[in-house]
């Protein structure tokens, strides 16, 4: 994109669409132990079976991320689009283990590519002056079906009376990004225009000097510390409420949620109009402190309270961390630092559970969360790193 191009073109709209209805076949999974339950499977598998999606993701998105350009994403979201519904039509037809297991594979691996050649048809359709703005409203349409699809969900459940209707449901809203991304596309068919700089592919060449840059392996290592320690709140957030006499913690993830949404959303262009790097390393130490603040808490009126400044802190670092990466990337490897970036989550919400469980062994919630704080905080000064980090046009 040129410099100056607005951000919320037509079909940047429609690529976030898709991202929704992407997103919204992994929302229905919120229900799925009590779906497994219900199947001719034994219990113990069930926690592997939960996380085999992440475990695919982790292992593969690194493996296959090169694999993707500008280019010839269009076609692997189409072909990966429909594995993702014939996926998700599976689960409606399995009852046992490895027949489970064969489904739970294909719809993770078909996630995974098509989240991945998402990420790297994206940079076409941001402006580079928009970066932080476009990837904190990206940020939203794949969250909003965390919001919106569960309810969906109860009501198929309501009408249908069982489990099988809410997969034939996700598969179904699979079916909109053909058109969508047809018409996205039909411009592009007779236009080369956006495809401009874009290389057909990836060369070793072009991975081996990315993973050279400094900058690009110090931003990686502070993205990945940012998701060591949410999954850590994340997972053990639910233990805490209980331990201080809290019953129920879902609201902190809707106050939280709710918070973030509004500071990207209403953030905009704000992002990209200040040094992102200041803003970034200012929201960093306001989060440690909110990790730091949670661990103290005392009732759940208090945990509610740092749900809100915690809402605003992530709310501001997930775009920037984005934004920095586009904004510092050769143009030539913006897809495949994006989806690094996006393997750094899998990697942090591998990591944290481990350390998260090794601490709690030898000590208290106080000194996980404040773990959590200064670990975060301690990730500011790789920020200098990658600051003065010239901006690819």
């Amino acid at each position: 994109m040129d410099k100056g191009q607005r951000l919320f073109s037509k079909r940047f709209l429609l690529l976030n669409l898709i991202y929704f209805l992407t997103f919204s076949n992994l929302a229905v999974f919120f229900n799925f132990y009590n779906y497994l339950n219900t199947l001719h499977i034994d219990s113990k598998w069930f926690g592997f079976l939960i996380g085999l999606d992440a475990l695919i993701a982790l292992i593969l998105r690194p493996l296959i991320s090169p694999l993707f350009t500008s280019r010839n994403a269009p076609f692997t979201i189409l072909w990966s689009a429909g594995l993702v519904f014939l996926s998700l039509l599976g689960y409606a037809f399995v009852e046992t283990l490895i027949p489970m297991i064969l489904v739970r594979c294909i719809h993770g691996i078909s996630v995974v590519i098509i989240s991945s050649a998402l990420t790297a048809y994206t940079v076409l359709f941001i402006p580079h002056d928009r970066s932080a703005q476009a990837f904190g409203f990206i940020s939203v349409s794949f969250l909003l079906p965390y919001t919106v699809i569960p309810y969906a969900v109860e009501m198929v459940l309501y009408i249908f009376k069982n489990y099988e209707a809410t997969f034939i449901f996700a598969a179904l809203l699979m079916v909109p990004v053909f058109p969508l991304l047809f018409i996205i596309n039909q411009k592009s068919f007779h236009d080369g225009t956006p495809f401009l700089g874009q290389k057909d592919d990836i060369s070793f060449k072009d991975i081996v000097a990315n993973f050279k840059d400094r900058s690009i392996v110090a931003l990686l290592l502070l993205s990945s510390v940012t998701f060591i320690s949410f999954s850590i709140l994340y997972y053990f957030l639910k233990s805490f409420a209980l331990h201080i006499g809290a019953k129920d913690i879902g609201y902190f993830f809707t106050i939280y949620s709710i918070t973030m949404i509004f500071v990207r959303v209403a953030g905009g262009h704000f992002f990209d109009k200040t040094n992102k790097n200041i803003l970034l390393g200012i929201a960093i130490i306001f989060t440690g402190i909110c990790y730091i603040l949670i661990g103290k808490a005392v009732s759940i009126k208090m945990l509610y309270l740092y749900a809100f400044f915690f809402g605003i802190g992530i709310g501001i670092m997930l775009p920037l961390i984005n934004g920095i990466t586009f904004d510092i990337s050769d143009p030539a490897v913006r897809g495949l630092n994006l989806n690094l970036i996006v393997e750094t989550r899998d990697l942090g919400f591998f990591i944290g559970p481990i350390l998260a469980t090794s601490i709690l062994n030898h000590y208290n919630f106080v000194v996980l969360f404040s773990f959590c704080g200064i670990l975060s905080i301690l990730s500011v000064p790789l920020i200098p790193v990658f600051a003065k980090q010239k901006r690819w046009s």
